[in-house]
Parts: structure tokens; sequence; C-alpha cells
């Protein structure tokens, strides 16, 4: 009486044996003498199977969005998932001592808390909905992590369009974060895996980023590196364009975001903008466009003429501010002023082309006085 293709497994606590079979679309039960038996519920394609302490099973089915409970009397029920607005895609399933439920909801990136007896819900990381009818004090489970599409634009490295990655070219970029310095106070360890030959050769450099609350609270600080056209990328995971805030934030709460460069003027959003909880690219932040920028504190980069795609002007972090202090002032330029011409990697590269010359004394020494306006 076995089912076909059984995906899940779970045990009860008297011993018996539950299978989801996806080939059959059923359930088995083996009991300890090893009697089988089917129960006759649709699972679709389950991927998670769970048992609490009175010997409930609770079997996801991610093909038709449900869970299904079978008591210990063998009786069977179905959750439907859309009463407890669970963003489709269910996969795996906890229980805990309590019998608070878990579900784990690909489809949403988050995971759906539901009490005993499913009087309540609470999507952790998501939407609540009749959240006071339960409370966390039993289990602890972080946020799903969540990513940020970020864009920014350095004009030490312009080029007619994006920027230039000359540092990358000379093998200038450091393999881990520069910003571990008495100005910068940092102390990440943000490497890129297989040192310098593997940065990506349409990189640029490494900027750091700053999540803060309204009222001042830094809930994360992180070293991540710009590509060509502006795009943000972990060092851990250079290849995708949108860096990882882990569980540091709180969905549908309110932050500034702010970027620093350690020869650029730093930037913040212009007011606070509400970050979600999601790994799949919904959230986006593009600083090029200078109105998403604290007092519009940013020069012209570029600009893509009108009829062409992506028509626009194009907006970036300030150079020359090679001290790492808030403004841009005569201390930057006899900085540069005095720097031997040299190909190294140094705050007094203002144009960031691997090369400390005529040309970063030039840009220095006509810089506009200013400060930063952060947030």
């Amino acid at each position: 009486t076995a089912g076909n293709n059984p995906t899940t497994i779970a045990i009860d606590p008297a011993g018996n044996i539950y299978t989801a079979n996806y080939g059959s679309n059923n359930v088995s039960k083996i009991t300890p003498a090893g009697v089988s038996s089917i129960i006759s519920i649709s699972v679709g394609t389950s991927y998670g199977f769970a048992v609490d302490t009175i010997g409930n099973v609770y079997i996801t089915s991610g093909s038709n969005d449900r869970v299904t409970k079978i008591s210990p009397a063998g009786e069977s029920s179905t959750i439907p998932i859309t009463i407890f607005s669970i963003n489709g895609s269910v996969s795996d399933i906890a229980v805990d001592t309590s019998g608070n439920i878990y579900i784990v909801n690909s489809g949403s990136n988050n995971i759906t808390k539901l009490s005993p007896n499913f009087a309540g819900i609470k999507a952790l990381g998501g939407d609540y909905n009749e959240a006071s009818t339960f409370t966390d004090n039993t289990v602890t489970i972080a946020n799903i992590s969540t990513t940020l599409q970020l864009s920014v634009l350095l004009s030490g490295a312009k080029d007619i369009i994006g920027m230039r990655s000359d540092l990358r070219a000379a093998n200038l970029i450091p393999a881990s974060q520069p910003y571990n310095t008495p100005a910068f106070g940092y102390a990440g360890t943000e490497t890129i895996p297989g040192g310098i030959d593997a940065i990506p050769s349409n990189f640029v450099d490494w900027i750091l980023v700053e999540i803060k609350t309204p009222n001042g609270v830094s809930e994360l600080k992180k070293a991540v590196l710009l590509d060509n056209k502006g795009r943000a990328h972990d060092a851990a995971t250079p290849t995708v364009d949108r860096i990882d805030l882990g569980t540091n934030v709180t969905a549908g709460a309110l932050y500034n975001v702010i970027i620093r460069h350690f020869n650029h003027i730093a930037i913040s959003t212009n007011t606070p903008i509400t970050i979600t909880t999601d790994n799949s690219g919904n959230n986006t932040l593009d600083f090029t466009i200078n109105n998403n920028v604290k007092a519009d504190n940013q020069q012209l980069t570029y600009t893509i003429p009108a009829g062409q795609i992506g028509a626009g002007n194009y907006y970036g972090l300030k150079q020359g501010n090679t001290n790492g202090d808030d403004v841009i002032d005569s201390i930057d330029r006899a900085q540069v002023r005095i720097a031997p011409e040299a190909s190294i990697y140094s705050p007094s590269d203002l144009n960031l082309d691997g090369v400390i010359d005529g040309i970063d004394k030039t840009t220095v020494r006509t810089a506009i006085e200013v400060g930063e306006v952060i947030n």
C-alpha cells in the first residue's frame, strides 16, 4: 500500500511513519508494527512535514498552496493558505512545543506563524493579521534576509556614460574593504573571495553603506562594491547586483540610507524610505536621481540625450573630500597638493584612474567647498 514517489517523511510520537507521495498524490502511514495504509488526501508537491507534541501531522503542499493536518486518529483536514494571507509557494513547515506552526513561503520570502488552533497569524518579516491573539515567547525566528538594489555614481570616475573602471584595470582595488581607518571607523571584514584577481573587470571601487532609523540609530553598516553602471554588489556575491541587508531591518519600517566614499562627499536619502522584507530585488534605491538625495547634494555626472534609451541627467557624489570628514576644504586641497605623484590606491587620486598626478591637483584646486548634508 506504499505510495509512489515519496518526497517527504515524518514520524509522530507514537512511532508512526508518514510519507507524502508526489507520484500517487496521497499520504502513506506505516505503524511501528509495519502495517501500512493510504490516507487519501491530495498533497501535490510536498516539501515539508512536521509533527506536534500530541501527534498531529502537518504537510505542506506547494502545488496547491495549502497545509493538511492529520490527527492521531487519522482524520485529515485542510488549512487553506489563502485564509491566512500566505503569499503562495509554501515549502517547509515546523511546529514548536507550544503548538505554534511556522510555514516557509518561498513565494513571498517570509515565514508565517499560525498560533495553536489557528487563532492568529503573523508573517514574520511581513504583514500582520490578528496579531493580538498570540505572542512570540516560545520560538525566536529571524526575519528572512532582505536585499536592496542600490544605484550610486562617483563623479570622480565619470565616463561618457556610467563610470570608468581604471582602478580595476590597474589591479589597485583592494580585495578587502578599505574603510577600517580612523576617518571611517568601520571594522567590517568584507573580502572578495579569490582575492584581487577575482574582482570583476567592470568594478569601480568600494563604498560604505549605512542604514539608519529616522531618529539616527544605525542598524547596519557594510562595505560593498560598485560596477561601472553604478550598481552595488556584495563582496561575497559579486555577480549579484543587489546587497544583502540581512535581518537588520524591520519589515515596513522607515530608514535613511547613507553612502560614503573615501574621497567623495557623503550623501543620504532625501526622506526616509520604506524597506520591506524581500530578497528578490523589489527594494530599489536610485541615487543617480538627484531628487532622491538630501539637499540635492550631488553633481551632474553625465547626460543621455533625449530620444535615446535612458535619456536624462545622472548625478553622482561630489569628489574632493580626501580626509573622510564632512566637507571639501583647504585641508583636502593641501593633502592632494603635497601627495607625491604615484600609481597607487589613494584618496588623493580624485579621478580614480589609479595615478596621483597633475589632473588630481588641478581638480582639487578648483573644487567648490561644500559640506555633506545627511539625515
